[in-house]
C-alpha cells in the first residue's frame, strides 16, 4: 500500500470513528483515563527505569573493561549492551514526549555510526573527558558507536576486538573512549527517565491527566491518539526500515546487507522483536489496561484480529534464522513472511484500530510499504 493510499484509508476510517454513531463514537474520557494511567505506570515508566538501570550496568561493565581488559570483561560489556539495547528498542512503541523534545534519540541511537570519524578521534590527542565527548556529533555516540567498538561478527570477531582494546597502538585511549561513550549513554537514559519520573520532571502526569489539567494533551483522546500513532510508527519502522530496506523491497529487489541496522552484533532480529514486544505492551498493557480494552469495547472481533496479528508478526520474525544478513538471501522466504506479517499488523492498527478509536493519524516518514 503506497503512503497516499495508506493515509487516505486511515483518514477515512478515522472519520468513521469520529462520527458519533454506534460503537464507532469517540472513546469517552471515563474509558480512556484508566488506560492512560495503566500504560504510563505499568509500561512506560518501568521500561524507562529498566533502560536506565541497564545503561548503568553497561557503564559499569565498560569501566571494568577499561581498567581490566580481558575476554571476560569484553563479554560482560557486550551482554550489558544487548540488555540495554532491548529496553531501548521496546521504548520505540512510545517514542514521544521528552525523548523527542530533548532530542535524546539522536544522542542515544544515531544510525549509522561513522567508524572513520570515530577512528579519527581515536588517533587524535584531545583529552577524552565527559565534557569533550558531550560536544561530539551524534554519529560517534550511543549504541551504534559502542556496537562498532565492541563487536565484529563479520570480521576478526571478539579476539580482533580484544586486540584493538589491549595490544594495538592506542588501545588505552580506545578503552577510555568506550567507557566515556557508555557513561554518556547512561547520562541520557537517566535524563529520559527523570523526565518521566513522578519524582522528577513528571511528564507522566501530562499523560495521566490528559483532558483534566495536562498542558500537553487537552483531551484524553489526544493522549490515546499519541500512543496509537507511536505504536503504528514503531511497527512501520520494523517493516519499512529494518526489514524492507536491507531486503530490497524499496529498490527493486536488490538485497542490501549494508542497510541492516545492527550487523556487527548480529542483534538485528533481537532489535525487531524488542520493538514488537513494546508494541504488544502498549496494545495489551502488562499488569493493567491497554489499548485492547478500548478496541474490545467497540469491536471485539477487531480486537481478536489485532491480537492475532501481533502474535503472527512476532512469530514470523522469530522464525527468521540468525544472522539476519545471511537470511536476507539464504532464507528469503522467511524474511518475506516476516515483512508481510509485520506490515499487516501495522496496517491493521493504523487503519481499522485507528478508525475504531477515531484516532487522527500523523505523518510518518518511515513509510513501511
Amino acid at each position: 500500500m503506497h503512503r497516499s493510499a495508506y493515509f487516505a484509508l486511515a483518514l477515512m476510517l478515522s472519520a468513521c470513528g469520529s462520527s458519533g454513531s454506534g460503537n464507532n463514537s469517540n472513546t469517552p474520557p471515563a474509558e480512556t483515563k484508566p488506560v492512560l494511567a495503566d500504560l504510563t505506570n505499568d509500561v512506560i515508566l518501568p521500561t524507562y527505569r529498566t533502560l536506565d538501570t541497564e545503561a548503568g550496568n553497561l557503564r559499569d561493565a565498560a569501566e571494568a573493561l577499561r581498567t581490566a581488559p580481558s575476554a571476560d570483561t569484553l563479554a560482560k560489556t557486550q551482554a550489558a549492551w544487548r540488555a540495554a539495547r532491548k529496553s531501548w528498542r521496546k521504548s520505540d512503541a512510545f517514542r514521544f514526549g521528552p525523548v523527542e523534545a530533548k532530542e535524546i534519540t539522536a544522542a542515544v541511537d544515531f544510525w549509522p555510526a561513522r567508524p572513520a570519524t570515530i577512528e579519527t578521534l581515536l588517533s587524535g590527542t584531545d583529552a577524552i573527558t565527559p565534557e569533550w565527548f558531550e560536544k561530539l556529533g551524534a554519529n560517534v555516540k550511543g549504541f551504534m558507536a559502542l556496537e562498532y567498538l565492541l563487536f565484529d561478527n563479520a570480521g576478526a570477531g571478539d579476539p580482533g576486538i580484544l586486540t584493538k582494546l589491549t595490544s594495538d597502538a592506542g588501545a588505552e585511549r580506545r578503552r577510555l573512549y568506550v567507557a566515556t561513550a557508555a557513561a554518556n549513554l547512561k547520562a541520557k537514559t537517566e535524563e529520559l527517565y527523570k523526565s518521566w519520573d513522578p519524582a522528577g520532571e513528571n511528564f507522566a502526569a501530562q499523560v495521566t491527566t490528559a483532558g483534566s489539567g495536562s498542558a500537553s494533551y487537552p483531551s484524553a483522546k489526544a493522549a490515546v491518539d499519541q500512543l496509537v500513532n507511536k505504536a503504528v510508527f514503531a511497527g512501520d519502522a520494523v517493516a519499512g526500515n529494518k526489514i524492507a530496506k536491507p531486503f530490497g523491497k524499496k529498490n527493486g529487489g536488490a538485497v542490501q546487507p549494508d542497510l541492516e541496522e545492527t550487523p556487527r552484533s548480529d542483534n538485528s532480529l533481537a532489535d525487531m522483536l524488542a520493538t514488537l514486544e513494546g508494541v504488544q505492551a502498549v496494545y495489551d498493557g502488562t499488569n493493567g489496561k491497554g489499548i485492547t480494552d478500548l478496541v474490545k469495547a467497540k469491536n471485539a472481533a477487531l480486537d481478536d484480529r489485532m491480537h492475532a496479528a501481533l502474535t503472527d508478526a512476532q512469530a514470523k520474525v522469530q522464525a527468521v534464522p540468525a544472522p539476519f544478513r545471511t537470511s536476507l538471501t539464504a532464507q528469503a522466504a522467511a524474511v518475506d513472511a516476516s515483512y508481510e506479517a509485520v506490515r499487516g499488523m501495522k496496517n491493521l492498527m493504523g487503519t481499522e484500530v485507528a478508525g475504531a478509536l477515531g484516532t487522527t493519524l500523523q505523518f510518518n516518514d518511515n513509510d513501511g510499504d
